[in-house]
């Protein structure tokens, strides 16, 4: 089973042309598809995922708006098709999905901030969620977006390509603000197509500068790779509570 939009997988697959099992997939584009999505529709709080499935055309809904949630749900209804369950069924259980505990920690930060941490591993699938999750945010004080990003290891792609392809999403996602951490960033930075960018070699030497002094009312995502060891800009950005026993 697979996501038959996903130009990687399918390169693999065909590869391996004398397989013989099952190949079932998803797929928002090709009509063929054992499982085609036909139609994502996003309301306020609420998705409506319409498909197909052996010729009969159905919806389920989710209470949730963010494609991370929206693709897990797709992938577990191709799943639950394929195991017989009804597609009333499906919808009924879709609804009563419930929200589970993201690694994705909201703060409240200094200067007029909002801190969204997600400063635990770096890849280019979780950076795309956690822009996702920072554009979909409400913010009444129209403040702007600023991503804070170390380098990315392990990707498999060209650094070029990778870094223009986080350009790309920071940019799609609303992105106004990039601070690039790591020595590849360094490199890279005439790729990163966002006007107001600065990049430094690690956490220390902009914990110093004058960027992150003047670091004022804007939602920052912080997304960095553990060892770039952004628990310090975390530390330093949230703001204190201090109490006091008498």
């Amino acid at each position: 089973m697979y996501d038959g939009d996903d130009e990687v997988i399918n390169k693999v697959i065909a590869e391996y042309p004398d397989y013989k099992g099952e190949k079932l997939f998803w797929s928002l584009k090709n009509q063929e598809a054992p499982f085609y999505v036909k139609n994502i529709e996003k309301q306020q709080s609420v998705s409506v995922i319409t498909y197909i499935y052996k010729g009969e055309e159905d919806s389920f809904s989710i209470p949730f708006i963010d494609d991370a949630s929206v693709q897990n749900a797709i992938i577990s209804a191709v799943v639950a098709s394929k195991l017989g369950l009804s597609a009333e069924d499906i919808d009924k259980r879709m609804t009563q999905l419930e929200p589970v505990a993201m690694r994705l920690e909201v703060k409240v930060g200094q200067h007029g901030c909002t801190l969204i941490n997600d400063s635990y591993n770096s890849d280019i699938n979780s950076l795309d969620i956690a822009l996702d999750f920072m554009n979909r945010r409400p913010d009444h004080r129209g403040r702007r977006h600023t991503l804070i990003l170390s380098d990315i290891y392990q990707s498999g792609q060209a650094p070029e390509a990778l870094y223009k392809e986080v350009s790309d999403l920071a940019r799609k996602r609303g992105v106004v603000k990039f601070i690039g951490i790591g020595p590849e960033l360094c490199k890279q930075h005439d790729v990163i197509q966002i006007s107001e960018k600065f990049f430094f070699p690690n956490v220390e030497e902009f914990i110093a500068s004058e960027v992150f002094a003047s670091l004022r009312d804007e939602v920052i995502l912080l997304k960095g790779a553990r060892q770039f060891g952004f628990d310090q800009l975390t530390e330093l950005l949230v703001q204190k509570v201090h109490e006091t026993t008498l």
